[in-house]
């Protein structure tokens, strides 16, 4: 019987994986002659190692490229590879357990035990929520290589030193900060706030959604942030600012653009443009030797448009005898065409270019006129005019102040006084 057979297993030390419907089938006469596995052990499955994969890629070129004209600028060294908050940066794959074996004795056939790796943070990385085994970006940032040769994620952009061909030109949509100078030629464009310590000479530094600071001062190139533009000083230099200037001891011969123009320690301004949209405070405007200084309150979308429509009235008086040139051309062609004419050769070529002159112009015309009219309609528009200019000690000839569209005779105040606007309403205020 297969009772028997099973005891008789079980005799000889065959304890375990005895297959008793095997065993069973085996008794029936209509059996075939053959060895048959009775008895199977359980075989041993070795674990596997877990595994953290990188999910972010740093190959970036860093090798110049030429540019349309050829030429090969090697402080280009491309674009940060940055990532989002959220973005998985390490993932961690839990590897398969180790499952002993059974002999057919039914003693344990020991597997080879699986091997855990901890997912460890690096710098501005968290585990997910709900999910540990995935490592994500805790903030808007740049990926690097720590020292530990894993993938980490700052916040600032650091540059310790002066900014050289070593790091080349940043752009970078967070903050920035250089522990040097901004040699001349280079560039950052950021989307956070900008931190130079030391100087900025001949670069163009834009913030294109933060502030800037300048702590040793700027010598020409251009500085522009969305929010507001701190400088100790600045020659030759363009700053547009939509916030605050401020000045720190003089600027000179600068082209400045701003809300507030404002001196932390006294101020001068000393040649260049000045336009603001509210208010302009100095203690010396110019200089004793007369040097051109402009002083413009005006609203950024006025001047703009003044601005626009002087160099429509440019443009108009160059195309104008150009046009009319071209249209008493025109109008001897169409009348000979009438009067049965043919054109050949060289005769009709002629005829052709000075009708293709012609269309180009006109169509040149009609684009001025929608421009002067755009412009027309900005200076026509109802809106609120106020602001004040203040000087606190001097202001001397050569100084040219306009408020609102109008000049302002500067040479009638006496400092210290504040001018006040109010509604193209001009008011001169001791202080």
């Amino acid at each position: 019987t297969s009772e028997e057979i099973i005891e008789f297993l079980k005799l000889n030390n065959i304890t375990s994986g005895i297959d008793a419907d095997l065993v069973q089938m085996l008794l029936k006469p209509t059996c075939a002659a053959g060895w048959y596995d009775v008895a199977l052990g359980e075989p041993p499955v070795d674990g596997t190692d877990s595994v953290i994969e990188c999910r972010v890629n740093l190959e970036h070129s860093s090798i110049p490229v030429p540019g349309e004209d050829g030429m090969v600028d090697f402080r280009d060294r491309g674009d940060l590879p940055e990532v989002t908050q959220g973005t998985a940066i390490y993932v961690k794959i839990p590897g398969r357990p180790a499952k002993d074996g059974t002999d057919l004795a039914g003693n344990a056939i020991p597997a080879k035990p699986s091997r855990d790796i901890s997912l460890i943070p690096t710098e501005n990385t968290v585990p997910r929520d709900g999910d540990p085994n995935v490592l994500e970006a805790a903030c808007d940032g740049y990926l690097f290589i720590g020292r530990d040769g894993r993938v980490n994620v700052g916040r600032v952009f650091n540059v310790k030193g002066d900014l050289d061909l070593q790091v080349g030109n940043i752009r970078y949509h967070g903050p920035v900060s250089v522990g040097g100078n901004v040699p001349s030629g280079f560039h950052i464009h950021a989307g956070g706030d900008i931190t130079v310590l030391g100087t900025a000479e001949g670069s163009e530094i834009h913030s294109s959604g933060g502030s800037i600071e300048i702590r040793g001062g700027v010598f020409g190139g251009k500085i522009r942030a969305a929010g507001d533009i701190k400088v100790s000083f600045a020659h030759e230099a363009n700053l547009h600012a939509g916030g605050v200037v401020e000045g720190g001891k003089y600027l000179q011969h600068c082209q400045v653009r701003c809300a507030i123009l404002r001196f932390t320690r006294g101020g001068m301004i000393v040649g260049g443009q000045v336009l603001a949209s509210h208010e302009v405070e100095a203690d010396i405007y110019g200089t004793e030797a007369g040097t051109p200084t402009v002083i413009n309150l005006a609203d950024p979308e006025e001047e703009d448009a003044r601005i626009e429509l002087e160099r429509v009235n440019v443009e108009e008086k160059k195309v104008t005898p150009l046009r009319d040139l071209l249209e008493q051309k025109v109008v001897a062609l169409k009348s000979r065409l009438a009067g049965g004419a043919q054109l050949l050769g060289r005769a009709r070529e002629d005829a052709e270019e000075n009708l293709r002159q012609y269309a180009g112009v006109v169509e040149k015309m009609r684009d001025l006129e929608r421009r002067r009219i755009h412009c027309q309609g900005i200076l026509a528009a109802e809106r609120a005019r106020e602001g004040s200019i203040i000087v606190r000690k001097a202001v001397f000839n050569g100084v040219d102040v306009h408020i609102f569209g109008r000049r302002f005779e500067i040479a009638d105040v006496r400092p210290p006084v504040r001018i006040v606007v109010r509604d193209r309403e001009v008011e001169a205020l001791k202080i």
